[in-house]
């Protein structure tokens, strides 16, 4: 996986990390409607870097965020708008061993399990509580 971020850089097109633009604070919105509105929903902003075969993702504020979300690698590495590598994937996945897919799915289901937004805020908050 791409968690090796240092040395997997040059794998990318755009190596990375960069800096993304970020929202400025405004009094007013612009008087011609010369603005765009995204709402911020519970989850995390990414910038997901592709290469030919390794993804990096990166935080906002330019962290790796690849050790998070294991499960997204893969799911990454499949365009679906290349029917060839399409193809390969499906084909991956229809031939995999069911006990393969058996321990995928119990990863995946023990992951949305421990991870509800209460149990999220709670390890923010004790994470918060220890920076004092």
């Amino acid at each position: 996986m791409a968690t090796e971020s240092a040395s997997k850089k040059s794998e990318f097109p755009i190596a990375p990390p960069i800096e993304p633009m970020l929202a400025k604070l405004a009094e007013a919105l612009p008087p011609e409607g010369g603005y765009l509105y995204e709402p911020k929903w519970d989850g995390f902003r990414a910038i997901v870097f592709r290469g030919a075969d390794d993804v990096y993702i990166q935080s906002r504020d330019s962290r790796p965020l690849d050790r998070y979300f294991p499960e997204l690698h893969d799911a990454l590495l499949t365009n679906p708008f290349h029917p060839d590598g399409m193809a390969r994937d499906l084909d991956r996945a229809l031939r995999m061993p069911l006990e393969e897919r058996v321990e995928r799915h119990t990863k995946l289901d023990a992951a949305v399990r421990r991870t509800t937004a209460v149990t999220w805020a709670e390890e923010f908050l004790a994470a918060l509580g220890a920076c004092r």
